[in-house]
């Protein structure tokens, strides 16, 4: 982790290539620091430990969103609305 002025940046370095992205799902602003990281079939996502909101590195768009929203099930639609991860002004692949 890093910071950038006022703006913290998770660095990722996955198979040689580093991703920055916030630090923080989206979902409840819990820590991605020690999220997992895999291949869903459309390139490399961080999942969140605690809901398991997936992020796309290369994108930090919402690959998969938590399907419950502070305990209420069927909210997987806001992760079109909030969920993203991207850090503006990075690019976050070679």
């Amino acid at each position: 982790m890093v910071k950038v002025g006022e703006q913290e940046v998770l660095l990722v370095n996955h198979e040689n290539t580093i991703y920055a992205l916030n630090p923080k799902c989206p979902h409840l602003g819990l820590s991605l620091k020690s999220g997992k990281i895999t291949d869903d079939g459309q390139g490399p996502v961080i999942t969140c430990k605690f809901h398991q909101s997936k992020f796309n590195l290369k994108t930090g768009e919402c690959a998969a969103w938590s399907q419950s929203f502070l305990g209420i099930p069927g909210t997987g639609i806001i992760g079109g609305v909030v969920g993203n991860v991207s850090v503006d002004g990075f690019i976050t692949t070679p």
